[in-house]
């Protein structure tokens, strides 16, 4: 079943149970606040990569989102942190009104992963090689949001984690199955350590390298 979710398309990609805050300023945007905030309804987050040319770089899968938190600035613009909910697909656009539109179609996830395979073992162990290697290379760095054991529900928190362009988030947010996305997930742990071992055995500015 469809529902009509006002679009809010941003360069930058919301999973279920991820959070962003957003300053809203655009009056496009300002009327698609009040609207949501009146109708209690959500909003359909989406990946676009050109803010110019929205409508045809959008992604074909967004996230709905709850606005949980919402105040205004002296400027007059929003501020508003959103959390992520369920992802759904792209389906007709609707223009009628200043903002985007569309009929979206809720997507769910192919639950094929026991709660026993050795995948989510694997996964939480590079997971905490991969933070212990941003942790040496920047010290401030947030301490992660792995929790263990890692379960078949935390495949879009284990991404979100991760440092990673949003076109791989784009691409996470995509696959449908859970077991597909944690082997998705381990091959960028895979990618993302072996260059964070790299950067570290880099000598650093000033270092004098003896062969």
């Amino acid at each position: 079943m469809s529902e009509t979710l006002p679009l809010f398309p941003l360069n930058a990609v919301l999973f279920p149970g991820g959070e962003m805050e957003l300053k809203i300023s655009e009056d496009k945007y300002q009327e698609m606040l009040s609207d949501c905030l009146k109708n209690k309804s959500d909003i359909g987050v989406i990946y676009c990569e050109d803010d110019i040319q929205e409508k045809a770089s959008m992604s074909e899968v967004g996230c709905t989102a709850k606005i949980i938190d919402y105040s205004i600035n002296r400027d007059g613009s929003s501020l508003i942190r959103i959390r992520g909910k369920n992802r759904f697909k792209l389906g007709d656009i609707d223009n009628r009104k200043a903002y985007l539109s569309t009929n979206a179609k809720p997507i769910e996830d192919i639950k094929d992963l026991p709660s026993n395979d050795p995948l989510l073992k694997m996964t939480e162990d590079l997971a905490y090689i991969y933070t212990d290697l941003l942790a040496e290379i920047d010290p401030v760095t947030p301490a992660s949001g792995f929790v263990s054991p890692i379960r078949m529900e935390d495949s879009f928190l284990l991404i979100e984690q991760m440092i990673l362009p949003e076109e791989y988030r784009e691409e996470a947010l995509k696959v449908t199955s859970v077991k597909q996305r944690f082997e998705l997930a381990l091959s960028y742990l895979r990618v993302e350590i072996e260059r964070l071992r790299f950067l570290l055995s880099e000598p650093e500015e000033g270092e004098v390298v003896i062969h």
